[in-house]
């Protein structure tokens, strides 16, 4: 399901090729994949904070791409990506670290680039897993990010066919000036 949210996301969005991309959260790398397939960026950076997963991860690694151990909370980054996935990543923080969490994403982002966010869209199937520290809809991610972005394009879910209770909610936030 992991690289249906990317493929979906990029279908849905047509975010630009070429461009400099985060994936953060970026897991074993099937997202990571997918947007080398798709967007041909110029700088790919996947970041995680399990060394596990990013090892994963690296057999996708290309001349253009590179993998950090790093806490969302904390990325080293100035105004460097025209593009920021933070893809099903958001649910496992809790709500207490969310300003340290935008703060980072804000700050990573160039004028001008794009946040995209999924996150479960069902409460009661989020918090049946226990990786799972709290459920965000989308009002909330409006509220949380609205004051950092000029504009917020919608959502879109993902169903999943092995679950049809279960979907996916996806949300495209423009970056155009900073606060």
């Amino acid at each position: 399901m992991s690289m249906v949210r990317y493929l979906k996301l990029i279908e849905w969005y047509k975010p630009e090729k070429g461009k400099r991309i985060i994936d953060c959260a970026c897991g074993p790398g099937e997202g990571m994949k997918a947007i080398q397939d798709k967007l041909a960026p110029i700088r790919l950076v996947g970041v995680d904070i399990d060394k596990k997963r990013l090892k994963l991860a690296k057999r996708f690694k290309n001349k253009k791409t590179e993998y950090v151990v790093e806490d969302i909370r904390g990325l080293p980054y100035f105004e460097e990506f025209d593009y920021f996935f933070c893809v099903e990543t958001l649910e496992h923080t809790y709500d207490f670290y969310l300003t340290s969490i935008v703060s980072s994403i804000v700050k990573s982002i160039a004028i001008g680039g794009t946040l995209f966010i999924t996150v479960p869209g069902n409460e009661k199937i989020c918090m049946e897993s226990i990786k799972h520290k709290q459920f965000l809809p989308p009002s909330k991610l409006i509220d949380i990010f609205i004051d950092y972005f000029d504009s917020f394009n919608g959502q879109a879910f993902i169903k999943n066919p092995a679950r049809p209770q279960a979907h996916t909610t996806i949300m495209e936030f423009k970056c155009k000036k900073k606060s």
